[in-house]
């Protein structure tokens, strides 16, 4: 896992971190407590959202970028207002997107 974590979020049988000093976002399963993926999402990464099969990261530079789940690709880039990143929480976020904490 990388260092710095700033936010996590539990959904779908896993916890998920994200790692703001390595830049990536880490998949903890909590049966045996071991990480099972960490991928690459840029630096800035502060709050974290699970909803609708995506990880959902609010990014310094006022986007929340969209990562599959299940495969780690980043999926879209949205720009949804400044001031949202590392001071953000996802909690400001998740209105804008339309989306529930823990959803699935």
């Amino acid at each position: 896992m990388g260092g710095g974590p700033a936010s996590l979020a539990v959904a779908a049988g896993a916890v998920w971190v994200a790692n703001q000093d390595a830049g990536t976002v880490s998949c903890i399963d909590p049966a045996n407590n071991r990480v099972t993926a960490t991928w690459p999402v840029g630096p800035g990464s502060g709050g974290l959202l699970v909803a609708q099969g995506a990880l959902w990261l609010s990014q310094d530079d006022g986007t929340v970028l969209r990562v599959d789940a299940a495969t780690g690709k980043q999926v879209a880039r949205v720009r949804v207002a400044s001031g949202v990143g590392r001071t953000g929480p996802a909690r400001r976020v998740t209105p804008l997107l339309g989306l529930t904490p823990g959803g699935a």
